[in-house]
């Protein structure tokens, strides 16, 4: 598991390796419900990677969310917030990657391998795209801030064709665009029996909202007796 306080950032707010491993296993059970829901769509079992947690550099974001996929890499992402009632919020970006072909072969799935109208495929591919992706990113926000008692404020998801100008144009919405870290929860995931098919989804957090999110999960670890 990868240290919070990176080189070049040491006054990084941190969380213990206890903290860390409760925030993997909460973003790893938020998982659990959209794993199935994507299984459902595309009548396949999907297998995903252990969560990792870790610190990435702003500048680096988009060079790290396409770590291991290739070029051509598209994205849904959706800003939302958790709200603590009377304590703040904590800022975060929910995120669907994966190559463009890989979106492709979902749609056929999820189309049944009909062929849509000619003419009609871009535009449907990405209707699918933004659908699917929806759908189980908002079922993840929505099951983090369950686990940890907080409401949660989301936008409407939206397909990001340019990952270089993705943190630049969706900052305003979801996290201070001077802060120089965030926080990264991720995993891959991939269908078995189709190797064309592989991803990440991801859970993008500011870093100054780390001692809130470090409050919160101390909160939790007290109700659980540990």
């Amino acid at each position: 598991m990868s240290e919070l306080n990176p080189p070049g950032n040491p006054s990084a707010p941190e969380l213990n390796p206890l903290q860390q491993d409760v925030l993997v296993e909460l973003f790893n059970m938020s998982l659990g419900q959209a794993v199935s829901t994507l299984s459902d769509l595309v009548g396949e079992e999907v297998f995903v990677s252990l969560p990792e947690f870790r610190v990435v550099e702003r500048a680096r974001m988009t060079e790290v969310i396409a770590e291991g996929l290739g070029a051509g890499v598209d994205m849904v992402a959706m800003p939302c917030r958790l709200l603590f009632a009377g304590q703040g919020a904590v800022a975060g970006l929910a995120l669907l990657a994966a190559p463009r072909e890989s979106f492709r072969h979902l749609a056929d799935l999820l189309w049944n391998h009909q062929s849509p109208p000619a003419g009609e495929r871009e535009r449907m591919e990405q209707e699918a795209m933004l659908e699917v992706g929806d759908l189980l990113l908002y079922t993840c926000a929505s099951n983090m801030s369950q686990f940890l008692e907080s409401e949660i404020e989301g936008r409407a998801a939206v397909h990001v064709e340019n990952a270089a100008s993705m943190l630049r144009d969706l900052a305003p919405a979801w996290s201070p665009p001077g802060e120089p870290s965030l926080a990264e929860l991720r995993v891959r995931f991939h269908l078995p029996d189709r190797d064309e098919v592989q991803g990440l989804m991801l859970f993008v957090l500011e870093l100054s909202a780390l001692p809130l999110l470090r409050r919160e999960l101390n909160r939790l670890l007290g109700k659980l007796g540990v």
